[in-house]
């Protein structure tokens, strides 16, 4: 199984609500998809076995997979 999570470099900061520009996947990672509840569940499921951030400006991507069972 595989899901993905694409963003783009202009995304509302968590603490503040400020529209920021992150310049690495790790940013956006923390910055903006912590701060969606569709994303961060992603993140945080325990299901995917297997994350990878990856992009460069302006755009990102997260993979996510998992064996199937």
């Amino acid at each position: 199984w595989v899901g993905e999570n694409i963003g783009y470099a202009n995304c509302k900061r968590i603490s503040d609500g400020q529209q920021i520009l992150v310049y690495k996947a790790t940013e956006l990672v923390e910055l903006c998809f912590d701060a969606s509840p569709t994303h961060k569940a992603n993140l945080i499921d325990p299901k995917w076995t297997d994350v990878c951030s990856s992009g460069e400006f302006p755009y990102y991507i997260q993979h996510f997979a998992r064996e199937i069972q």
